[in-house]
């Protein structure tokens, strides 16, 4: 049975299983229903980050 993506002969295969995300980490607390302060404000610090850095690959382009 396949576990994974096959990146090319020279890499190991890919496993899925490492980004269970429901099994720990601060998802764990949403999934049962316990809402911590601390997860929310990873999350919005995550969404923060990534908003940024697609303004600054999108102004990038734009000036190529």
């Amino acid at each position: 049975m396949l576990n994974g993506f096959q990146l090319g002969s020279s890499f190991q295969t890919f496993d899925v299983s490492n980004f269970a995300v429901a099994q720990g980490g601060h998802f764990a607390d949403f999934s049962r229903g316990i809402i911590n302060f601390g997860d929310i404000l990873y999350y919005l610090g995550m969404t923060g980050v990534f908003l940024f850095l697609t303004v600054v690959l999108l102004q990038s382009r734009r000036w190529r």
